[in-house]
């Protein structure tokens, strides 16, 4: 296990670690992305990224939805990526893409039922030990947020499929409505989330902000380099992160490094987060 963590600097690593041990579990609260880090990346042979591209590469929607969906991502990948454009206008061309791809998904014949069978078919899969990491923090009633700029209908019913669902999790993410007949009909809330706002001033009016308001100590897990900042928002002492490095290692390495605490590459399993979760609420 050792050779796939990496740690630039144990000794703040450790400071963090007894800060949070003193603290206990009822200072502590966790955040953590969905896609790719909870999740795996590479399932039987083949990468699989999230929900969405499940829906493209199964071709669950019309023919024409894949290639449209593609031509939507060139247009704004570049706008996300680029770094010399102010956030502001990242957010808003992100509120526009999430628009535009949703139109597309309607037009294109996205169901219920899509949702329904990717989950039954397991297309997409948990890392290894993601229920003993869970129960860890459901069996202390520490509250965990899974954040996420993709499907929240669907991140919902893949834990309650695998049995994973307690009531210490809350999801914040983009909900679907569908209607009678299971079409999709549009999003369930104005409040979009993107890579730009997800953070937790998206959840400043919601139940989970004021149980949370209390506890200082996250732990926070993520798979790129925006994620770290998921805990930006609200006052904390302070911060544990967790990054899971999936591919590109020797180029990503060193700027995830500086972003996250633990860094835990090729695709690893949840070994390590449980250990660290003994270790903190013993």
């Amino acid at each position: 296990m050792q050779d796939s963590i990496h740690i630039k600097n144990p000794a703040v690593l450790e400071r963090k670690i007894q800060i949070f041990k003193q603290g206990g579990a009822k200072s502590l609260h966790v955040v953590s992305d969905f896609d790719r880090t909870l999740t795996k990346l590479n399932v039987n042979g083949e990468k699989v990224l999230s929900a969405y591209w499940i829906i493209r590469k199964y071709e669950y929607l019309s023919p024409d939805y894949a290639k449209r969906a593609f031509a939507m991502a060139d247009k704004y990948h570049p706008i996300e990526k680029d770094p010399d454009l102010p956030i502001e206008e990242k957010s808003r061309r992100m509120v526009e893409w999430w628009h535009e791809h949703m139109d597309l998904l309607i037009e294109c014949g996205m169901t219920q039922q899509v949702i329904d069978d990717i989950v039954k078919r397991r297309l997409l899969q948990g890392r290894r030990g993601l229920a003993d990491f869970l129960n860890h923090f459901a069996e202390c009633n520490v509250p965990l947020l899974i954040f996420s700029a993709g499907i929240g209908n669907f991140i919902e019913q893949y834990l309650s499929h695998e049995k994973l669902m307690s009531p210490n999790i809350h999801i914040i993410a983009n909900m679907y409505a569908f209607d009678k007949e299971g079409k999709l009909t549009g999003y369930a809330s104005d409040q979009i989330i993107h890579p730009f706002n997800k953070n937790e001033v998206s959840i400043s009016k919601s139940t989970h902000h004021q149980e949370i308001s209390r506890r200082k100590n996250v732990v926070l897990l993520g798979d790129s380099l925006g994620d770290p900042n998921m805990a930006d928002g609200l006052d904390h002492d302070e911060v544990l992160r967790i990054g899971f490095l999936n591919e590109d290692i020797e180029k990503l390495l060193p700027a995830y490094e500086k972003a996250y605490d633990v860094v835990i590459l090729n695709d690893g399993t949840m070994e390590y987060p449980i250990e660290l979760a003994k270790r903190i609420l013993e």
